[in-house]
């Protein structure tokens, strides 16, 4: 419990993803599995986050203001929104992501703040190049995952302009964040030598950033279309959109690019790590962004793909690190 790793959330963040675009791609067996298993992984992981905030306040109080770990922690908040959206998707139980959307908002004030606040008020910070890492746009992240599990909760026709606005808010605070840090991301990478330590999985948030953005923006666009004076904001917010999904796709075609090159210059070493739930987490939301926004642009020909290729191969790929984890457990576990 003492050595448990915030970061862990992260595997929740996947696992929910996956299971809502199995969801939409209709293979609803996995996508039940995958809600069933996804509950328990969040009541582990949050006993085993509490357990460590008692028994060792001040490492955690360490780690979440530490330039590398402390971004980590904002996979709490992510894990909590996502798991929220499930019960939304797949039960008749509004009572539950309710209860998890104000839990996510308080987690997003408190974690957001303290750690921004911590690592500006430190006196000894890193160099770019150690303390910039992909896990910096979390704070989109976790952001974004409020907005869209806000909007989710809100029918259409029982919408309000205040819960709109709210939302619309938090999306547009996790914008500004990604542009601020996406600038900075990607000056090292062009202009700082990248080893194989520094490729980790977690620069595919650079993508699922951009994706969670562009289906928060789907869900707001919905909703500004069913209130009377604020629908003057539905072509803003789907201009917008239609920006990040855009984006989104660059850097998608950008990671894979990178990875073609390091698979066969021989430096990419694959393995089981905490990591790789940071890299599936951004290509199931990818799926589910393209599958709830292209139909308000009528591309809706891109579905078929999305759900008999893309979707599949995102499972397929999500089974492989979860075996992975599986065998690191037992190796740990085994006399």
């Amino acid at each position: 419990m003492r050595n448990f790793q915030y970061g862990y959330f992260a595997l929740i963040m996947a696992t929910g993803i996956v299971s809502i675009a199995c969801h939409l791609a209709g293979i609803h067996f996995a996508a039940r599995v995958l809600f069933i298993l996804n509950n328990i992984q969040y009541a582990t992981c949050l006993t085993l986050a509490v357990g460590k905030l008692i028994l060792t306040p001040g490492s955690v109080w360490r780690d979440l203001t530490h330039h590398e770990k402390g971004p980590g922690y904002l996979t709490l908040v992510a894990a909590t929104n996502v798991l929220g959206v499930q019960y939304v998707q797949m039960t008749a139980l509004p009572a539950i992501p309710m209860a998890l959307f104000w839990l996510g908002c308080g987690l997003y004030v408190v974690l957001v703040n303290t750690m921004l606040t911590g690592v500006t008020m430190a006196k000894s910070k890193p160099a770019l190049v150690q303390g910039m890492n992909g896990s910096w746009l979390l704070c989109t992240v976790s952001g974004c995952s409020v907005a869209v599990l806000g909007s989710s909760l809100s029918a259409p026709a029982t919408a309000s302009a205040g819960f709109f606005l709210f939302c619309v808010g938090i999306w547009a605070i996790g914008i500004m964040l990604y542009l601020m840090v996406i600038a900075l991301a990607f000056l090292r990478w062009l202009f700082v030598p990248m080893d194989d330590k520094s490729f980790s999985p977690t620069w595919w948030i650079n993508m699922g950033a951009l994706a969670i953005s562009t289906l928060a923006g789907s869900h707001l666009y919905t909703m500004a279309l069913s209130l009377p004076r604020l629908d003057v904001l539905a072509p803003i917010i789907l201009g917008i959109s239609l920006f990040l999904w855009s984006a989104s796709c660059w850097w998608l075609v950008l990671l894979v690019f990178i990875l073609i090159w390091r698979i066969a210059s021989r430096a990419f070493t694959p393995g089981y790590s905490m990591q790789n739930w940071s890299a599936i987490f951004p290509m199931g939301m990818f799926c589910v962004a393209s599958m709830s926004f292209l139909p308000q642009v009528g591309v809706s020909y891109w579905i078929p793909l999305l759900h008999y290729l893309f979707t599949p191969v995102v499972l397929v790929l999500w089974t492989w690190v979860f075996l992975g984890l599986l065998g690191m457990l037992y190796r740990r576990l085994k006399p």
